[in-house]
């Protein structure tokens, strides 16, 4: 009996020795705040459950592959935003993997080149996206008899959008603001040609032209 006493001392001797573990680590919870179909030219917003010690340390995938963007960490830390230096491929289900968090959106559609001539030219959707990409660059549209107003929007440049008809007959070409609309003339003939490209021939700039229901 008192060797078993002994054991029974020298075992809870032991176990108050033993340090007690820490709780696990509360896991980072990342949401992405960004609309399920996003422009070519938005950034990607992750929300965390609390701020980030080093916004390096979060890596990204991008499946298909895209590595043109940057990180841009808010004043709280706790949202950052995935800033794409050139364009997301148009009409593309992108998978996107963070911190081993998985996600996905859409792209809506982006223009094609070459698309400088009428025998090339992007057939309009409801919703395009595009890009001048150098000083002489004109993007055209085909646009078919289903849509008869458009709005128009310039992004970082002003963008000159020109249409002509079937027959050769041209609207008077404009800079347009920002953000602006126009309507196809009654005499038209479809289908139409839409010509985008920048004020001055200068390079640069995104714009954004999509159907307006009315």
């Amino acid at each position: 009996m008192r060797t078993k006493n002994i054991i029974l001392i020298v075992a809870a001797l032991l176990l108050s020795c033993v340090v007690p573990s820490e709780p696990p680590e509360k896991g980072l919870a990342i949401s992405l705040c960004s609309p399920d179909t996003i422009s070519p030219y938005s950034p990607l917003k992750l929300v965390f459950s609390s701020p980030l010690e080093d916004s390096q340390l979060i890596s990204f995938h991008f499946s298909p592959p895209f590595f043109e963007y940057y990180k841009s960490l808010s004043l709280s830390k706790d949202t950052l935003e995935v800033v794409p230096t050139s364009p997301f491929m148009g009409n593309t289900r992108y998978n996107f993997i963070a911190r081993g968090d998985s996600f996905s959106f859409y792209t809506y559609a982006h223009e094609k080149e070459p698309n400088n001539t009428i025998t090339t030219a992007d057939h309009f959707t409801a919703k395009m996206f595009g890009s001048v990409s150098n000083v002489n660059d004109t993007d055209c549209f085909i646009i078919e008899d289903s849509i008869v107003r458009f709005y128009l929007r310039s992004y970082y440049s002003e963008s000159v959008f020109l249409l002509s008809d079937i027959k050769g007959r041209v609207t008077s070409p404009r800079i347009y603001r920002p953000v602006d609309s126009l309507s196809v003339p009654d005499s038209f003939i479809y289908p139409l040609i839409l010509r985008v490209f920048s004020h001055y021939r200068s390079s640069g700039g995104y714009y954004e032209i999509g159907k307006i229901n009315s």
